[in-house]
C-alpha cells in the first residue's frame, strides 16, 4: 500500500483519485491532496474524505506520504520536481515532463542522476488495451514502412491550457507527446528527422493544430502524427502499414481492422478501459521492485526533443535532424539503448 500525495486535484487529478479509491486500493491510498481553489478543498475532502490542503509546502510537510502524483500544469513541473527530489520519495508525473524541452535539460544538468531517479512519467496511452494489442499483431505486417498517428479532439475548455507559459506552447507539448512516445514505443527507439507545420487556427492562443512527419531513415520508415483541436469530433487512431498488410487501430473506440489486399477484417475488439488503474499498478510494481522506471525520465526528455525539432522545422520551414536538438552529452537511457516498456 503506498500513500499518495496529490499535486494539483484538477480535472485530471480528480480522475486518478477516484481510480486509486476505486480500482487499486490495495496498492494505493489518497493520502492528501493539494488544491488553491478552498471551495474544491472543501469538496474534494467531503466527497473523498481525503485531507486537502491550500500550499505546496504544507503537503510536502507531511511525512505518511510514500509517493507523489503530480497533475498540474506543465509549466510548474520543473520547480515542483525540484523540490520533490530532496524529498527522496517516488514520483508518477503526468505528461509531458515539463513545458519545454530546456526545462527538462536544466534539470538534468542539475541532478544527472535523474535519468534512473524512481520517476515516472505517466504516458497513460501506453497502457491502452488496443494498442497494447496491436503491438502484439504488428510483426505479421512483415516489415514496416509507415505509420500515421491522429488524435481529433474537441477545443479546451481548461483555461491554463490556453496559456503558453503553463501549456508548453500548444498542442505539441500538451498533446503530441501522446503520439510521439507512440512512435518510440512501436519502433523502438526516437526517430532521426521531422518536418513539420504548426498552426493557431479559429483564435486560439496557442497551437491547436499540426502535422509533423518523422522519419526513421535506416529502416526507413515515414511516420505521419496529426493533432486538431479545433472541431467537435473525438477519434484517435493509429495505421501501421507493412509489406504484408496493414492495421488500422481506432484506440478510442477499441477496435482493430487488419487488411491484406482488398479484404478488410475486424480482427480484435479489445474496447477503451481506463488507462489511469494500469498506470498506477505499474508505477507501484516499479517502485517495489526498484531499478528503472516502465517510463523513464529519458523517455519524457526525448517526446519534448521531439516536439521541439518539430518546432524549429515549423518556425524556419526545413527538415529537422533530431541530432540538431539534443546536446552532445544528454542524458543516458537507462534502458541501455532501446525503449522502456510499460509492462
Amino acid at each position: 500500500m503506498y500513500r499518495f500525495g496529490i499535486l494539483g486535484c484538477g480535472l485530471h487529478g480528480e480522475r486518478y483519485l477516484r481510480h486509486m479509491l476505486r480500482d487499486t486500493p490495495e496498492l494505493t491510498q489518497p493520502l492528501c491532496v493539494w488544491r488553491r481553489n478552498e471551495t474544491e478543498r472543501q469538496r474534494l475532502e467531503t466527497l473523498y474524505g481525503v485531507r486537502a490542503v491550500d500550499t505546496l509546502e504544507e503537503l510536502l510537510s507531511v511525512e505518511e506520504i510514500d509517493a507523489y502524483l503530480v497533475t498540474t500544469p506543465p509549466g510548474l513541473h520543473a520547480r515542483e520536481i525540484r523540490k520533490l527530489l530532496s524529498l527522496g520519495k517516488p514520483i508518477l508525473l503526468e505528461k509531458p515532463l515539463t513545458a519545454t524541452l530546456k526545462e527538462a535539460d536544466d534539470l538534468w544538468r542539475e541532478h544527472p542522476e535523474l535519468p534512473r531517479q524512481a520517476l515516472m512519467v505517466a504516458q497513460t496511452l501506453r497502457f491502452n488495451a488496443t494498442l497494447l494489442r496491436a503491438r502484439e499483431l504488428v510483426d505479421g505486417l512483415g516489415v514496416l514502412h509507415r505509420i500515421r498517428l491522429q488524435q481529433r479532439l474537441q477545443p479546451t475548455r481548461i483555461a491554463w491550457q490556453r496559456d503558453s507559459r503553463l501549456s508548453g506552447g500548444g498542442s505539441l507539448t500538451l498533446t503530441g507527446v501522446h503520439l510521439f512516445d507512440n512512435l518510440r514505443w512501436f519502433v523502438g527507439r526516437s526517430p532521426d528527422a521531422v518536418t513539420a507545420r504548426v498552426l493557431a487556427v479559429d483564435g486560439f492562443p496557442t497551437s491547436n493544430l499540426f502535422d509533423a512527419c518523422f522519419e526513421y531513415e535506416l529502416e526507413p520508415i515515414l511516420c505521419a502524427t496529426e493533432v486538431s483541436k479545433f472541431s467537435d469530433t473525438r477519434s484517435c487512431v493509429m495505421e501501421l502499414v507493412g509489406t504484408k498488410g496493414q492495421l488500422i487501430v481506432d484506440y478510442q473506440h477499441g477496435w482493430i481492422d487488419r487488411l491484406v489486399g482488398s479484404r478488410l477484417e475486424r480482427v480484435e475488439s479489445p474496447g477503451n478501459p481506463p488507462t489511469l488503474p494500469e498506470t498506477l499498478r505499474s508505477f507501484c510494481r516499479a517502485v517495489q521492485k526498484g531499478g528503472a522506471m516502465p517510463i523513464t525520465f529519458y523517455d519524457g526528455r526525448e517526446t519534448l526533443r521531439m516536439a521541439e525539432a518539430a518546432r524549429v522545422s515549423d518556425r524556419e520551414g526545413r527538415r529537422v535532424r533530431l541530432e540538431e536538438i539534443a546536446p552532445e552529452d544528454g542524458p543516458a537511457n537507462p534502458t541501455q539503448g532501446g525503449v522502456s516498456h510499460a509492462s
